[in-house]
Order: structure tokens, then C-alpha cells, then sequence
């Protein structure tokens, strides 16, 4: 996690993350995502599957408490090391693992969240589906 530091600190620093009006919402949740992912080009309709697995799941708070931690530390380095070291509850690792996997922990198993829009999906993307193998 703390190679995230600079990371977050340059997104806070060119866009930091505005108060929340009440709960979290798409848009929120893409702020800190491009945050912690360092990706800009995260997807709307991705964001919106997850937020709601997190709702359902009871993880939204965990993400909130980030959110919240990471709003307050803004661009200070130390602030958000601290902010990484007391995320607890791995809001932080969720977000991780939803943007790159596409998939976020449910009650009995995995739960899909994004196939195409996960950032591993990016890496095989250009890869032809019937590509011959070596």
C-alpha cells in the first residue's frame, strides 16, 4: 500500500475529492478510484455494479471510511500513508480488486462485477480471439 503514496498524492493534488453530500455515489466512487487505481479511464457503468455489490455486501462503508480518510489527508504524503495504514477493513484492497479482476467477495463466492472493464482485461484486449498458440 504504500507504494500507492505518490500516487494518490498527485491525483489529490490535481483533482482533490470533494466532500461527500450524503452517501457515496457513481461519481464519488470513480474519484477515488482513479486515485487509488492511478487509471483516468475507469468505467461509469463498472463503477455503478460495484458500488452496488459493495452496498449489498456491507463493504460500502469500508470504502467510505477510505474516501473519507483520503479526502481529509489531501496531497500530504504522510496523511495519506496514514490514511492507507488504518484502512482496516481493506477498502482500499476492494478497489483494487474489483478494477483489476472484475470481481469483488460475496457472500458465497466471488461476484462479477466486470469482465471487458477490468483493468487485466486491458492487457489481453488486443490479442485476437483466435490468435494461434506458440
Amino acid at each position: 500500500m504504500v507504494l500507492m503514496v505518490p500516487r494518490i498524492a498527485a491525483a489529490q493534488a490535481a483533482e482533490p475529492l470533494r466532500p461527500l453530500s450524503k452517501d457515496m455515489d457513481v461519481e464519488a466512487l470513480l474519484a477515488l478510484s482513479r486515485a487509488v487505481t492511478g487509471h483516468a479511464d475507469l468505467s461509469a457503468e463498472m463503477a455503478s455494479r460495484m458500488l452496488a455489490v459493495l452496498a449489498e455486501t456491507g463493504r460500502l462503508a469500508n470504502v467510505s471510511a477510505l474516501y473519507d480518510a483520503l479526502r481529509l489527508a489531501g496531497s500530504n504524503a504522510q496523511a495519506i500513508a496514514a490514511a492507507l495504514k488504518s484502512d482496516g477493513e481493506g477498502g482500499a484492497k476492494l478497489l483494487l480488486r474489483g478494477w483489476y479482476t472484475g470481481l469483488l467477495p460475496g457472500p458465497k463466492g466471488p461476484i462479477l462485477i466486470g469482465y471487458e472493464d477490468a483493468l487485466m482485461g486491458r492487457v489481453v484486449a488486443d490479442l485476437p480471439p483466435d490468435h494461434p498458440k506458440r
